[in-house]
């Protein structure tokens, strides 16, 4: 949340502390106290959503794909590189096109055709294998190509899937704070002078308790 949000969140909850102890005195009006116990349930969510924003982890989850992602390209490269000298003997031109490859040019590609790469890689050694053991790669080391490649697509929707949760708590933030805004602005704000004569302590109370203290840091004046 911003610290706009902070600031509107602790008067809400100061006014909502403030109507409780006067909760005698406006039960008697069923609309007030309906409206009271509408702002307590956005108030509610609103701390919920808060908790399920926070819990999304962005930088995390791209981590975790950057460690994929390194694990596939060092995986492809020592197969790549055992392919081409395969290729390079056996006068296989096509196949020594296909796997020339090194850690520069798998980093600078997209995602997907990262993907497409060290699929093709994982193809071709998986067709040489029982060759490719003269060169130094076991049948464990194209399994590990493999699972290195199926560990490196499931990470790469994960940060993208993680900014669009956070975006959508976001978003619901935003709504639930017009709504609370709405049940004060409208209902809350418009009632309370009912009380004025009866019970003027309570609505200046409550007007001390709607001021917004805004607790973002400021800049210093300049002299």
């Amino acid at each position: 949340m911003t610290d706009k949000q902070h600031s509107k969140l602790n008067m809400y909850q100061t006014v909502l502390d403030t109507c409780k102890e006067f909760e005698p005195v406006y039960g008697k009006v069923p609309f007030f106290r309906r409206s009271i116990d509408e702002l307590t349930d956005i108030v509610s969510t609103i701390r919920q959503t808060e908790q399920q924003q926070s819990s999304v982890m962005v930088k995390g989850t791209t981590q975790d794909k950057n460690n994929a992602e390194n694990l596939l390209v060092e995986q492809s490269v020592r197969i790549a590189g055992a392919l081409y000298v395969y290729a390079f003997t056996q006068g296989n031109n096509n196949l020594q096109f296909k796997v020339s490859v090194n850690k520069h040019m798998l980093y600078r590609m997209h995602n997907n055709d990262l993907l497409a790469k060290t699929k093709e890689i994982a193809s071709e050694s998986s067709a040489h294998a029982s060759e490719l053991e003269e060169f130094g790669i076991s049948r464990t080391d194209i399994d590990a190509l493999n699972q290195a490649i199926v560990a490196y697509e499931t990470q790469i929707v994960s940060p993208r899937m993680s900014i669009t949760e956070r975006k959508q708590h976001t978003e619901n933030l935003v709504y639930l704070f017009a709504a609370a805004n709405s049940v004060l602005f409208d209902k809350i704000d418009k009632l309370i002078g009912i009380f004025k004569q009866t019970h003027p302590d309570f609505v200046s109370r409550y007007k001390s308790a709607r001021n917004v203290i805004n607790t973002s840091p400021r800049k210093k004046s300049e002299a």
